[in-house]
């Protein structure tokens, strides 16, 4: 008997098209006062109602307990407002990657297989680890190993 595993979602992201709408929105009223910011905000829910109707649907099937317009009012006002598609951001010099040999590999792997099954979140699974295997703890590209491969193993075993 085959049980799937279902990965718990940490991070609740909106549909593109419902970021293009309130990302349109705030950058129409940025400099508005939160006043009037809110007032508008209520008549765009009016003139909307279908659309977030549906995502508020989709993130509640997801598992989306909280209150869907206001993540949305805040999203708005609080991130889409000040994000600016136009300027392209400059370039950093990456680092050299450091790789981890095959013996802390397989305990990683084995590690998040134990975590995902008993599920616990990324984080937590991670300190868990370390606590475990105190020889890592400084190592920052252990860390992004760990988070990666437990990404990798969550998204492909869904």
């Amino acid at each position: 008997m085959d049980t799937a595993i279902v990965p718990q979602i940490y991070r609740f992201k909106f549909d593109i098209n419902i970021i293009n709408i309130i990302s349109s929105f705030a950058k129409q009223h940025q400099h508005a006062a939160q006043k009037d910011y809110k007032e508008e905000w209520k008549k765009f829910i009016e003139e909307n109602k279908e659309i977030i109707m549906r995502e508020e649907t989709r993130l509640k099937e997801l598992g989306y307990e909280g209150n869907v317009e206001e993540k949305m009012y805040k999203s708005g006002r609080y991130y889409f407002k000040n994000k600016n598609p136009d300027k392209n951001p400059v370039k950093k010099e990456r680092k050299k990657y450091q790789r981890i040999n095959n013996e802390t590999r397989q305990l990683i792997k084995l590690h998040v297989d134990e975590s995902i099954k008993k599920n616990i979140k990324p984080a937590d699974a991670y300190d868990n680890f370390i606590i475990k295997n105190p020889l890592l703890k400084d190592n920052i590209s252990i860390k992004k190993a760990y988070k990666n491969i437990y990404y990798n193993y969550q998204t492909i075993h869904i």
